[in-house]
């Protein structure tokens, strides 16, 4: 054979290897960009800003007709939406009663501005009390164990799509029982959450709950029009132990019944575990320091299923056995 017909079988090699996988390239879907004041946000391929409609519920688009005129769905044609660096939540589709295939983040329908002219432009923001930006670690929450000193519970952090409520519950046979504080967070990240309690019914383990703010802004409705946020199916919680409280707490037991979601049962009414009496000289506890935020890594460049390595891997192996049949022929 020819080294010319060699060459030409190098060549359809590389195409047979590079071509598909190039075909099959899809840029990120929603993509993480910082501002300046609002912190880490979602964005869509273009580099604008994405936003959430409080008045949705997950899994479904309340904004149709001219709402979704100046608040344009993030819609997609075919194939599933793809993430970039630093999206670590759960990506997906719904069918819109209007028709088309809309972006969700973590079971919220994600939305573009119409008057957002320039990437990074945030001019949805707070819009009607319903429009906001999504940071992408929401919903989460977390909470340090921690000594009580007054009758303030400190929650690390909370991220939210919307106005919530930071709920905290005693425990009751190791889940959420009766409601002994609560305190209203901003959509975004809170740090350092301060939430005043109900210090007579305290148990050695609470739990940090969210719930969203639905009915009247500031006002607490649960049971009622404030409900547990839910993300899979499950509460969005974070359990803490007490590991001191005021020698004067009292050691009554909560009764309330846990809150729970639509398809969970009733708990059962247990007493929860009595607090014990605070030592005559406590250790305080480390204060949490929230986690310093990574900087946002470019996302690797993929081609469908391939890496631009594995292509480049294999390329060079076809080079190689071409090479060695040709030294074969020679000799």
């Amino acid at each position: 054979m020819k080294p010319s017909r060699y060459l030409s079988l190098v060549v359809l090699a590389l195409a047979l290897v590079a071509i598909p996988a190039i075909a099959t390239a899809q840029a990120p879907t929603v993509e993480v960009a910082r501002h300046d004041d609002l912190g880490p946000m979602l964005v869509d391929s273009e580099g604008r800003t994405l936003y959430a409609f409080s008045n949705d519920s997950d899994g479904a688009s309340n904004c149709l007709g001219d709402c979704a005129a100046l608040w344009p769905p993030l819609l997609l044609t075919e194939g599933e939406p793809a993430g970039g660096g630093g999206v670590a939540g759960l990506l997906g589709l719904i069918v819109r009663s209007e028709g088309g295939r809309q972006a969700t983040y973590n079971g919220r329908p994600l939305y573009r501005y119409a008057q957002d002219v320039n990437p990074g432009d945030t001019n949805g923001q707070g819009m009607a009390n319903s429009w906001y930006v999504v940071h992408p670690d929401a919903p989460s929450i977390a909470a340090a164990d921690q000594e009580i000193e007054g009758d303030t519970v400190t929650i690390s952090r909370v991220v939210v799509m919307e106005g919530s409520w930071v709920v905290i519950h005693a425990d009751q046979g190791g889940s959420p029982g009766a409601i002994i504080g609560e305190a209203s967070v901003a959509p975004g990240e809170n740090l350092a959450v301060e939430v005043l309690i109900d210090t007579l019914r305290l148990t050695e383990r609470l739990h940090a709950m969210v719930h969203r703010d639905r009915g009247d802004p500031g006002q607490f409705e649960f049971p009622g029009a404030d409900p547990p946020l839910t993300l899979g199916g499950a509460q969005v919680t974070a359990m803490f132990a007490v590991t001191a409280a005021p020698a004067a707490v009292a050691t009554s037991a909560a009764t309330e019944p846990a809150p729970t979601v639509a398809a969970t049962a009733e708990p059962t009414s247990a007493p929860a575990t009595p607090l014990p009496a605070t030592p005559a000289a406590p250790t305080p506890a480390d204060t949490p320091v929230p986690a310093t935020e990574p900087a946002l890594a470019a996302p690797a460049a993929t081609t469908g299923n391939l890496t631009l390595p594995a292509v480049l891997g294999l390329a060079t192996l076809v080079v190689v056995i071409v090479a060695v049949l040709l030294r074969r022929r020679r000799s």
